[in-house]
């Protein structure tokens, strides 16, 4: 359940995150509101109907065995499904976002938002898991009433929220604080990925200790159970800080844990309904399940798959939005469309290509890797010389009482049925055991070449360059199609130029910033960029020092200031006026606020040039 929830959560946090956070025009902030109570409403009644119709099915059986308990998660799963969509048209049509910016109006702090926007969606699962409750209290509400039984759902994912939540608020305190280091890099590759490990380190530390307080885990009770597992664990290498009951729902899950990662943060859980059902050997079956999850390093394979997720999808949602963006249609669906929508649309179809690519790689890369472990846990028995026929024992009495049938998909778990044929196989012909182990080993290392290969290419000078070079050929498409609605804007044409003198197109910079100069003339910074291309160039078609150094004195003459006499100096130098361009180079120095070395040196280019000339300077 929690894999499933967690996923939900992952995609409500990408979906408000891409969502546009200013005001559309199609509804007044009222309408939106109003909207959104009113999507609430349909989707309660909607899941209503739908649990009123499973409990119609339910009653009307006439014998037939059905799998209530089967069918009750199914519909849970459709409807957190549902609540997506609903959520994704409460942030995409009736502007949820920026009402909770208005709401809150915490400049710079995004946490308190966030916190809020997942209250929002929680609200739609609560609504879920209210209505499950009423109709199939009996099956899923473990002696909890429908509030409790909220409470319980929520605090079994805030293990997962908090840390997150905690990230969050790191970020907001750093921009906060706006360290010059960080604004430069916040938006690399390289930042993301520490920040990113940052992340999962607090909640390696964290999650443990809040797993242990909100899903109401206590200590076990000293007894020949208590002893004979920290006795296995030990003879197997494995510390526990502590081995505890799992009583979240009443205590009657039917299954066990590990968590942490490290012996002082690693604790045993088992559900009190696990134990009722189990003898003491066939819970240390159970047991060596979770040992061997522990000694295979199940948990770091985990973490790894997790960075794995960020560093493979950010590179490829990043190259998926620079291409459709390269090309017209993708254009087009991001600027033709009046006033944010387009962007707005644009947005929620990088955030589905997102998704699509988060639900592919957990359900079929990831989900691949943790039925695998699984299998692999669970032929850890056989390493630990317990005895699998106690194991297929425990999992024939779940299987009987949790109403797991032998067949049915899973895409985190082998199905019992399927868990209890291959331990018998095993039990048959163990070089199947080497060859499941060989297979998890091969299929870590190609994991790890593609990751590598991922990795590499994200951090290249070459990536960087290319992805930079995408980014200005979509700018100057935009101010291009800006310009055609706004002619009269000499910054425009000025911003232009710059993306062109960046691209070396020399001919088409030096054109808008004559256009820029031509709607208004006096923009010293314009002239002195002006004059720098002319000075510079190495086209010699586009070089003119004669043509530079009239624009350069113009500048000066608005405004003086280190950077533009620095222009002048090397527009002097390049017109042979070499005197003159020692003391504009002298000026830039005397007026310098910053990067004193750089003009020191080009005072030094400039002596040099002079003595070079065999002229002499009367100071």
């Amino acid at each position: 359940m929690i894999y499933k929830n967690f996923i939900y959560f992952i995609v409500a946090v990408v979906l408000f995150s891409v969502a546009p956070i200013t005001q559309n025009t199609l509804f007044s902030p009222l309408e939106d509101i109003l909207s959104i109570m009113l999507i609430l409403m349909i989707f309660s009644h909607l899941n209503r109907m739908r649990f009123v119709k499973l409990k119609k099915k339910f009653e009307e059986r006439d014998g037939e065995d059905i799998n209530i308990k089967r069918d009750i998660v199914k519909n849970i799963d459709k409807n957190s499904f549902l609540a997506l969509i609903f959520f994704s048209l409460e942030l995409f049509v009736f502007d949820l976002k920026p009402i909770l910016y208005s709401l809150f109006g915490f400049s710079g702090i995004g946490t308190f938002v966030n916190i809020s926007m997942i209250a929002v969606f929680i609200l739609h699962l609560a609504i879920i898991w209210y209505w499950s409750f009423r109709f199939f209290g009996e099956e899923i509400g473990y002696g909890l009433n429908p509030y409790k039984y909220i409470i319980e759902n929520i605090k079994f994912n805030l293990v997962v929220l908090i840390p997150w939540i905690g990230i969050t608020l790191l970020s907001d305190i750093l921009g906060l604080i706006k360290i010059e280091w960080v604004v430069r890099n916040s938006s690399s590759f390289l930042f993301q990925l520490v920040f990113l490990i940052l992340f999962l380190l607090l909640f390696i530390f964290l999650s443990p200790s809040l797993i242990v307080r909100m899903w109401n885990c206590s200590e076990m009770e000293e007894g020949n159970l208590k002893r004979s597992i920290l006795n296995y664990s030990r003879a197997q290498g494995i510390e526990f800080k502590k081995i505890l009951y799992w009583n979240s729902f009443g205590g009657d899950l039917i299954t066990a844990a590990v968590i942490g990662f490290f012996k002082r943060f690693r604790y045993l859980l088992i559900t009190p309904g696990l134990k009722n059902i189990l003898n003491d050997d066939e819970m240390i079956a159970v047991i060596s399940h979770e040992t061997g999850h522990v000694k295979k390093r199940h948990l770091f394979y985990y973490l790894l798959f997790f960075i794995g997720f960020i560093i493979i999808g950010s590179g490829m949602i990043t190259l998926v939005e620079l291409a459709v963006l390269n090309f017209q249609f993708g254009f087009n669906m991001f600027f033709n469309l009046s006033n944010n929508s387009g962007t707005g649309f644009f947005n929620f179809f990088i955030a589905s290509v997102y998704i699509i690519f988060f639900i592919v790689y957990f359900r079929y890369i990831f989900a691949y890797f943790m039925r695998n472990f699984e299998r692999e846990a669970d032929l850890f028995c056989f390493e630990s010389d317990v005895d699998p026929g106690l194991l297929i024992s425990a999992f024939q009495k779940i299987r009987f009482l949790a109403g797991n049938e032998k067949r049915g998909s899973n895409w985190h778990h082998f199905t019992i049925g399927e868990r209890v044929d291959f331990l018998t196989e095993c039990m048959k012909d163990k070089r199947i055991i080497r060859k499941h182990g060989s297979k998890v080993k091969k299929s870590i290392i190609s994991y790890l070449f593609i990751l590598l290969i991922f990795t590499f290419f994200s951090l290249s000078p070459s990536t960087t360059l290319s992805i930079r070079k995408f980014e200005t050929n979509i700018i100057i498409k935009a101010l291009e199609k800006k310009i055609d609605s706004s002619p009269a804007d000499p910054r425009l044409y000025a911003t232009l130029a710059s993306l062109y003198y960046e691209q070396s197109k020399w001919k088409l910079a030096e054109s808008n910033y004559e256009k820029s100069l031509y709607l208004n003339e006096n923009q010293p910074e314009i002239l002195n960029n002006l004059a720098w291309l002319l000075i510079t160039c190495k086209d010699e078609s586009v070089r003119s020092p004669k043509k530079g150094l009239r624009l350069a004195l113009q500048a000066i003459r608005l405004k003086e200031a280190a950077h533009i006499f620095d222009t002048l100096s090397e527009a002097y130098l390049a017109n042979e006026r070499y005197e003159d361009a020692y003391k504009a180079a002298y000026n830039a120095l005397r007026t310098a606020v910053d990067n004193i070395d750089y003009y020191k040196k080009q005072l030094d280019k400039m002596r040099g040039e002079l003595k070079r000339s065999k002229r002499t300077i009367k100071l």
